[in-house]
C-alpha cells in the first residue's frame, strides 16, 4: 500500500491507497492485537508465552499481520519486535 504520484506539467498527483475499515481478523490475530500495547514492542517469545500460540503459527501470523500493516517490524533476528 504505496502512495502513487502523477506529475504532469507543473502540478504532482498523489493517489493514496485506501485502507479497508473491515478487515476479518481471526481470533488469534486479535489476540495477538490485543495483547500488544501501544509502541510497548514484545519479542515472539513473550507473545508466544502471552497468547499461547505456538512459534510457527505465531511467525505466520505476526508476518500476515505486518504485511497488512497493522503490526510494526523493528529488528532482525533474535532481537526482533513486534509493536501497534
Amino acid at each position: 500500500m504505496q502512495p502513487r504520484f502523477k506529475v504532469s506539467g507543473q502540478s504532482v498527483r498523489v493517489i493514496l491507497p485506501v485502507a479497508q475499515q473491515n478487515m476479518q481478523l481471526s481470533p488469534d490475530e486479535e489476540l495477538i492485537l490485543q495483547s500488544l500495547e501501544p509502541n510497548q514492542p514484545l519479542a515472539k517469545k513473550e507473545l508466544a508465552d502471552m497468547t499461547g500460540i505456538n512459534s510457527s503459527r505465531l511467525s505466520r501470523l505476526l508476518r500476515k499481520l505486518t504485511d497488512r500493516h497493522l503490526l510494526t517490524k523493528v529488528g532482525a533476528g533474535r532481537g526482533t519486535k513486534y509493536y501497534r
